[in-house]
């Protein structure tokens, strides 16, 4: 059996480093559901690289359906989900 081991806590922090260095202040998480449990860690990665990166930015999320429609919906939905 193969095992399989994702940083997702590098990755977003490289990505929400980058955007931030490029001047973008607005950054949101879109994703799907939080399982498995692998997945619940990438929204927390989100929040502590906006805050490093981008403190006092909203942070926002939108949970979509790993679907291309899902994907469109998200700019126009997550506008009114935000944590602060």
């Amino acid at each position: 059996m193969s095992n399989l081991s994702v940083n997702y806590e590098a990755g977003i922090e490289e990505a929400i480093g980058h955007l931030g260095s490029l001047g973008h202040s607005e950054i949101a998480y879109v994703g799907g559901r939080a399982r498995p449990r692998s997945a619940a860690r990438r929204p927390d990665a989100f929040r502590g690289s906006m805050r490093r990166h981008l403190h006092g930015a909203r942070v926002r999320f939108h949970h979509g359906d790993f679907k291309l429609e899902g994907g469109r919906r998200a700019p126009a939905t997550e506008a009114g989900r935000a944590e602060d």
